[in-house]
């Protein structure tokens, strides 16, 4: 079975089970925590994904932010929509488990995707 990928402007809040092929337009925010019960540093980003059809901002931790580059191309599986304030955010856990019907969450570099063109995308 392949993956359907889906474009960002199709996107509604509260979906689940995303599949997207996306550009990081800019890195907004990276910052680093502690987890107060367990005390393991915990690294976060916001970025601006998007395609050739929309931008949203996009969460990231721990591994996920080491994707992060202008311009890199991101495979996101499995991925959900959440409202903050008014505004959808894209975000992929790590924690979620296992599904027989949908593959693990992932972010993965995408190589030479023919769905983005290597010009800049507009907003």
């Amino acid at each position: 079975m392949t993956t359907q990928f889906i474009k960002v402007a199709s996107l509604v809040p509260d979906q689940h089970h995303c599949n997207l092929r996306l550009r990081v337009l800019s890195v907004e925010t990276i910052a680093e925590t502690v987890h107060p019960e367990t005390g393991k540093i915990i690294q976060s980003a916001e970025a601006i994904v998007g395609d050739d059809t929309a931008c949203i901002l996009m969460n990231l931790k721990n591994d996920q932010v080491n994707l992060l580059a202008n311009n890199a191309r991101l495979r996101v599986l499995n991925g959900h929509v959440n409202m903050y304030r008014g505004f959808m955010r894209l975000e992929v856990n790590e924690e979620d488990e296992d599904d027989e019907n949908h593959p693990r969450n992932h972010v993965l570099p995408q190589e030479g995707s023919p769905s983005l063109s290597s010009e800049p995308i507009g907003r």
